[in-house]
C-alpha cells in the first residue's frame, strides 16, 4: 500500500483511539491507573493586624473641637444605668442601652463578650435576683459624638462580690445619649488576689512615620498633638518640652528571625493610640449634621488626644530611621543598660502530625471543657468547639540555635457577639517527637509572632493577645508563661 493510501487509515484510528478501544488500533499498553491526589489540609488563615494608615502631618496649631457629647448629658445617662441597678428596673436598665452595643463581661479570670441582645439576656439573670452596684472616683471624658466614663465598681449579689475597673463608652442614638459599649476591664472576686504588676524586660516598637520605641508611662505635656496615622488605632503624638535624656540612645530592634536594624533615639514624644468610637468616625466625616463638614486632621489629632488622657498614651522614642529600614521590628532593646539578646528562635513550620497532637492534648485539659461547655449551651453545637465554622487555629513553631523547638496553639472562636464566643491558647515543648504543655492554657487568644531568648531556657514570645490588637510579652516563669508587658491599644468602638 502507499504512504499516501495508508494516511487516512492513520488519522481513523487516531479518532477511534480518543474515543474507544479497538484490537485493530491498539498499538501501546493503556496506560497505568492513576491515584486519586491526596487531599491537602488547608492551612490555617492567620487574621492580619489592620495597620493604620499613616498621614501626612498639618501645621501644629491648637485647635477648637467641635461641639461634643456634654459631660451633663452623660452624668445623666450614667446616673440613670446605676439606679436602676440598685432598684432591680431592668426596664429603666435597658433604656440607657443603644441599639448597637458591644459588651465585655469579666469575673474574675473568665471573660465573655455580647452583642446587645446577648447582654439583655445575661442581664436579665442578674436582675432576678437583688444586688448592690457602687461606683467610685468617677471621670466624665466628653468627645465628638461620644464620651468615656471611667469609674471603680464594686458589684455583689447573694456570696459573690467583685470590683474593678470599668469603662461605659457613650454614643449619640437620634440624638439621644446612649451607651454603646460596656467593660469591666479588670475583675477582683474579693477574697483573691489581685494580678501583680508589669515589668518591661524588653521594648515594644510601633511602626509609624519611623520606628517608635516604648519607653514607658506618658508623662504630661502641653504641646498640641499631630495626627500620625488612621485607622485601629488612630495614633497622635505630642513633643516633650525640654530635653530628654533618652535622645542620642543606641537602640537595636528585633523581628521574628532576628535583628533588624540598629538607630539612635532623635526625639522623645508622648504617642496616644485610641480605637475611636465609630460615632466619633462619623462626626470628623461630617455625617452628624447637614452641613456635610469634614474635621481637619489637627481637630481629629485634638480629640484623638483627649480620647486617650486615661489608658491611651505611652512615652516613645522616635529612631532616626524610617519604617521601611526597620520593617517587621517587633521589639527593642536599648543599649548599654538592657540584658542582652541569647538568641533568636526562629520561626518554623511545625509538621501536621505534631500540630494534631498539641491540639488533641490542649482538648483533655479543663480550660477546653469549659469554654466547650459554653459552646454546647450558648450555641447549641456539637462537636469540639474549635472545629466550629465560627472557629479558627493557628498553629506557630519556633525552633533554637541549638535544635530546640517550641509549638504555639492559638484556639479563637470570636467575639462572641450575639452568641458563643471563646479563646484560648497553649505552648509545648518537643521531647522525642512528643509534645509537653509547658504550664497551664491561657484563656484568650494569642497569635505570638516572635520568640526571643534571654538565657533562661525558654523563649519569651511577642504577639498580639485579644481582639483590640494589643501587643503583649509573655515570659517563662516558674515552668509556665505568664504576662510580663502590654502595650495596650485603648479600645471605644463598638465591633458588633
Amino acid at each position: 500500500m502507499s504512504r499516501t493510501a495508508r494516511t487516512p487509515l492513520a488519522a481513523l484510528c487516531g479518532i477511534l483511539l480518543a474515543g474507544l478501544v479497538l484490537p485493530a488500533c491498539k498499538s501501546e499498553p493503556p496506560p497505568a491507573p492513576v491515584e486519586p491526589p491526596k487531599p491537602v489540609e488547608p492551612k490555617p488563615v492567620e487574621p492580619k493586624p489592620v495597620e493604620p494608615e499613616p498621614v501626612e502631618p498639618e501645621p501644629v496649631e491648637p485647635v477648637t473641637l467641635k461641639p461634643t457629647l456634654t459631660e451633663e448629658a452623660a452624668r445623666a445617662v450614667f446616673d440613670r444605668w446605676l439606679a436602676a441597678q440598685n432598684a432591680g428596673d431592668f426596664a429603666a436598665y435597658e433604656a440607657t442601652y443603644a441599639p448597637r452595643f458591644f459588651g465585655i463581661k469579666r469575673a474574675g479570670p473568665r471573660t465573655y463578650r455580647y452583642d446587645r441582645a446577648g447582654w439583655m439576656k445575661d442581664r436579665q439573670r442578674m436582675f432576678g435576683k437583688p444586688m448592690t452596684v457602687t461606683a467610685e472616683d468617677v471621670r466624665i471624658t466628653p468627645g465628638p459624638g461620644t464620651a468615656r466614663i471611667l469609674f471603680t465598681q464594686t458589684w455583689a449579689s447573694g456570696n459573690y462580690r467583685d470590683t474593678g475597673p470599668k469603662q461605659l463608652v457613650l454614643g449619640l442614638h437620634a440624638k439621644q445619649a446612649l451607651i454603646a459599649r460596656e467593660e469591666m476591664l479588670q475583675s477582683t472576686v474579693l477574697g483573691t488576689a489581685p494580678v501583680g504588676g508589669d515589668v518591661q524586660p524588653l521594648r515594644f516598637v510601633r511602626m509609624l512615620d519611623a520606628p517608635y520605641v516604648v519607653l514607658g508611662d506618658a508623662v504630661e505635656t502641653e504641646a498640641p498633638p499631630r495626627l500620625l496615622a488612621r485607622g485601629r488605632p488612630h495614633v497622635v503624638s505630642a513633643a516633650l518640652a525640654g530635653e530628654s535624656p533618652h535622645v542620642g540612645r543606641a537602640v537595636t530592634l528585633y523581628g521574628p528571625n532576628g535583628r533588624r536594624c540598629g538607630g539612635t533615639v532623635a526625639e522623645v514624644v508622648v504617642l496616644g493610640m485610641v480605637i475611636p468610637h465609630f460615632g466619633a468616625i462619623q462626626t470628623w466625616n461630617g455625617e452628624m449634621d447637614d452641613s456635610g463638614e469634614k474635621a481637619s486632621a489637627a481637630e481629629i489629632a485634638a480629640s484623638v488626644w483627649a480620647m486617650s488622657s486615661e489608658g491611651g498614651r505611652v512615652l516613645a522614642g522616635k529612631l532616626d530611621r524610617t519604617a521601611n529600614d526597620c520593617a517587621g521590628a517587633l521589639y527593642a532593646r536599648l543599649e548599654g543598660s538592657e540584658a542582652p539578646v541569647a538568641a533568636v528562635w526562629r520561626s518554623t513550620p511545625v509538621p501536621p502530625a505534631r500540630q494534631n497532637a498539641a491540639r488533641d492534648m490542649l482538648r483533655l485539659g479543663v480550660a477546653w471543657k469549659a469554654i466547650q461547655k459554653d459552646y454546647e449551651d450558648i450555641e447549641g453545637g456539637q462537636g469540639p468547639w474549635d472545629a466550629a465554622g465560627i472557629a479558627r487555629t493557628v498553629v506557630k513553631g519556633f525552633t533554637a540555635p541549638d535544635g530546640r523547638e517550641l509549638v504555639v496553639v492559638d484556639m479563637n472562636a470570636g467575639l462572641g457577639c450575639g452568641g458563643f464566643g471563646g479563646g484560648l491558647w497553649q505552648a509545648f515543648t518537643v521531647a522525642e517527637e512528643r509534645v509537653v504543655p509547658v504550664g497551664a492554657p491561657q484563656t484568650s487568644p494569642f497569635v505570638p509572632s516572635g520568640a526571643l531568648d534571654r538565657g533562661d531556657g525558654l523563649p519569651a514570645l511577642f504577639g498580639v493577645e485579644g481582639y483590640s490588637g494589643d501587643s503583649v510579652l509573655f515570659t517563662p516563669q516558674d515552668g509556665a508563661y505568664a504576662p510580663a508587658s502590654r502595650l495596650a491599644i485603648l479600645d471605644l468602638d463598638c465591633p458588633c
